[in-house]
C-alpha cells in the first residue's frame, strides 16, 4: 500500500501542467448598415440589386464585380500554396462577382441548395482549405442562369489560427467572414429581375 500511494504521490508532484490557452474566436462585427446601401442596375441584361456602400462596383465583359479591400501585408490572402506569391500591401476582403449567361448552366457537381429573395439555385464550393470561391447557379427567366460568384478568404476563415485570423480583424474596416456571409445574402435578397 506504501509503494502504490508513493507512487501516486510522484505521480502528481511530477505532472507537468499544460499552459491555459486563450482559444476564444475573435469578436466579428456581423451588424449591417442598411440605411447606406446603393442600387446597381444592369440594363442589358435586366437586372438590379442593392449592396452596401463600402464595396467598389465595376464591370467588364458582362460580369459585374464587387470588391473591398483593407490594407494588410499579405500573400494571396494566405491562399499561397506554392510559397511563391508576391507580398501584397493590400488585403480583399470581400470578392463578389455576377453573370448571367443565355442558357441553363449548372455546377459540375452540387454542395447544397441555396434560396434568397427571389433567387432558388444551387452552390458549390471549388477550393482547398478556405481558398478558393463559392459558385452559386440561378435559373432565372428567359431560360437564362445567373452566375454567382463569391471568393473565400482563407485568413478571415477558421481555417488559420485564431492568431492570425485575429490579427487581420483587427484592422479597421476589415469584412470579417461572417459579415461577408451576412452581405452576400443581403444582396441576393435584393435581386430582382427587370425585363
Amino acid at each position: 500500500m506504501l509503494v502504490i500511494g508513493g507512487g501516486i504521490y510522484v505521480y502528481n508532484k511530477e505532472k507537468v501542467e499544460t499552459p491555459a490557452v486563450d482559444t476564444q474566436t475573435p469578436t466579428v462585427n456581423t451588424q449591417i448598415n442598411n440605411s447606406n446601401l446603393k442600387t446597381y442596375t444592369d440594363k442589358k441584361y435586366g437586372y438590379s440589386f442593392q449592396y452596401p456602400e463600402k464595396l467598389s462596383l465595376t464591370s467588364a465583359a458582362d460580369v459585374t464585380y464587387l470588391l473591398h479591400n483593407v490594407p494588410f501585408d499579405n500573400y494571396d490572402g494566405g491562399c499561397d500554396m506554392k510559397g511563391d506569391a508576391s507580398l501584397s500591401k493590400t488585403l480583399n476582403d470581400f470578392n463578389m462577382s455576377f453573370k448571367i449567361v443565355s442558357r441553363e448552366a449548372n455546377p459540375p457537381y452540387v454542395d447544397g441548395n441555396y434560396s434568397k429573395g427571389i433567387l432558388n439555385g444551387k452552390w458549390a464550393y471549388m477550393g482547398a482549405e478556405g481558398c478558393g470561391l463559392n459558385n452559386y447557379y440561378f435559373p432565372i427567366s428567359g431560360n437564362r442562369t445567373l452566375i454567382v460568384t463569391k471568393s473565400q478568404i482563407q485568413m478571415l476563415s477558421t481555417v488559420v489560427s485564431p492568431e492570425v485570423r485575429a490579427k487581420v480583424l483587427a484592422v479597421p474596416g476589415v469584412i470579417s467572414y461572417e459579415e461577408s456571409e451576412i452581405i452576400l445574402g443581403q444582396i441576393l435578397a435584393s435581386f430582382k429581375i427587370t425585363k
